[in-house]
């Protein structure tokens, strides 16, 4: 979800969603932000895949209660959960769910995404802090910045 939408993971937007706050029917995802006095409010756009797989999990869900649940109660944490599906993927490096949240920012700018919209859909008020703190950026990209330079003759 969070790849997808750019949603900070755990009790301040993702554990909150229910399935009244996603509308499959015009496509979009309404988060209420976490308190960082950025946007209080923010309806992203689903991508078509995403939107795909929501569908198939709100039948299952049957359209009520929590996106992420156990049981069908909230959940505050998936510290355990997430270690052991990290050592069932055979995953040794350091990932955190809000590596989601950079991977989403980072996608979203180098794929050519707006940066005044990529910082709206993470729920900034200031681009700055999308480029200093989400922006990655990769070799290629250096690479294809490389590229644009001209040549002195």
């Amino acid at each position: 979800i969070s790849y997808y939408t750019g949603l900070r993971p755990g009790n301040a937007e993702l554990f909150r969603l229910t399935w009244d706050d996603v509308d499959l029917e015009d496509g979009f995802i309404h988060i209420t932000s976490a308190k960082k006095n950025g946007i209080r409010y923010r309806a992203v756009p689903l991508h078509p895949s995403f939107k795909r797989h929501l569908e198939q999990w709100h039948d299952s869900d049957h359209g009520r209660g929590y996106l992420v649940q156990y049981r069908g109660k909230p959940i505050s944490s998936i510290k355990t959960t997430w270690r052991n599906t990290k050592a069932r993927a055979k995953i040794k490096r350091r990932m955190r769910p809000y590596d989601f949240r950079h991977a989403f920012a980072t996608a979203m700018l180098t794929g050519g995404g707006d940066l005044k919209a990529t910082s709206e859909l993470l729920g900034h008020t200031r681009t700055d802090t999308t480029t200093r703190v989400y922006q990655h950026t990769a070799g290629d990209w250096h690479r294809q910045t490389i590229d644009r330079l001209p040549l002195i003759d």
